[in-house]
């Protein structure tokens, strides 16, 4: 009986390459006719993926030798420009892209829930390249690279796929945070983890583990409490981390936004900051050498990642690489008045 398209289930790109026994970024580049792939393995993954029915976006085929001179700019978060961080990182690529007359088109919020639907501009090719900012899952990637765009990839990293990263050292700049706590007499140091365990909050997490380690002092897992990544979450973090009833001198936070809400929430408990407890952020937002005190934070150039990311996303246009590459920013500590010794 002939199976109508109703009926067929849909097949996805990592679907091909597994059988295929290859990797994602080399069945997109055969498809795609993009990139070093042998002859024998474009004639291999394109046997496979017609068998299985695989097609990848045929607009997007016809579309191939267009050039839009837009670069589209995908994001995760609920408000890409609401958030501090990613806000000066869209910055920065909005002045790379004016100063090479380039437009910007930044897909709308997706909110988190039900399917990803690949925007229209990516799946009509209205753009020249993809900048992706923030955690992405497997299944949102493989819809994107089944699309046959360049992609550059900001805060995050998904080895194996072929796609360049740029990305800040988290876990170099947690460490040294944690030590910086460490080296003012501090042992019992809490930690707010973001709720979504995604790449920079792994790496940031790691590092506050290592530091740990490094100096003697025992891990403690009810001192670790995940919230949301905003100002609320560090308040409601906080707020928690007190009704554990466990000792603690200080904080080490994921990002800015937590150690500022964290600080509101401790002053509202009665404590001081840094008196009662000293407090570390991670980003160094513009807001950190506002409040009082002062937040001690790691350092990150997110403008200029911003700006590093659109360039070499315009480069590559401009001569198509064999290999992705991943650039890693450095992280600097920052010491205001929210740390002192213990």
């Amino acid at each position: 009986m002939m199976r109508t398209n109703k009926d067929r289930k849909e097949v996805f790109i990592h679907d091909v390459a597994k059988a295929a026994g290859c990797s994602i970024s080399t069945v997109s580049k055969a498809i795609n006719n993009t990139g070093k792939v042998s002859a024998k393995t474009r004639r291999q993954v394109l046997r496979i993926a017609g068998e299985m029915g695989y097609a990848a976006h045929p607009g997007a085929r016809s579309l191939r030798g267009r050039v839009t001179q837009n670069i589209g700019l995908l994001h995760f978060q609920s408000d890409i420009f609401g958030n501090y961080f990613y806000g000066s990182v869209g910055a920065g690529i909005g002045e790379v892209l004016a100063e090479r007359n380039r437009n910007m088109v930044i897909s709308p919020p997706w909110r988190g829930s039900g399917e990803y639907e690949v925007p229209k501009f990516v799946r009509e090719r209205s753009v020249d390249g993809l900048l992706i900012l923030g955690n992405i899952v497997d299944e949102i990637m493989d819809r994107l690279l089944g699309c046959g765009l360049p992609m550059v990839l900001v805060d995050t990293e998904m080895p194996g796929h072929g796609v360049d990263s740029i990305v800040s050292d988290g876990f170099n700049g947690a460490r040294d945070g944690v030590n910086h706590l460490i080296n003012l007499g501090h042992r019992d140091i809490a930690m707010l983890a973001a709720s979504q365990v995604d790449w920079s909050t792994r790496q940031r997490y790691s590092g506050y583990v290592t530091a740990l380690a490094e100096a003697g002092i025992p891990f403690r897992e009810e001192l670790v409490v995940r919230a949301s990544h905003g100002e609320e979450g560090g308040r409601s973090a906080v707020h928690e981390l007190l009704a554990r009833d466990q000792d603690f001198s200080a904080i080490f936070s994921v990002n800015d936004e937590m150690a500022i809400g964290a600080m509101i929430s401790l002053r509202e408990a009665g404590l001081d900051v840094p008196r009662d407890v000293s407090l570390v952020g991670f980003d160094d937002i513009h807001l950190s050498r506002l409040v009082q005190p002062g937040l001690t934070t790691m350092r990150v150039d997110h403008k200029q990642m911003g700006r590093m990311a659109a360039t070499l996303m315009l480069n590559r246009l401009e001569s198509p690489p064999e290999t992705s590459m991943q650039h890693m920013f450095p992280v600097k500590l920052v010491e205001r008045g929210s740390t002192c010794r213990r």
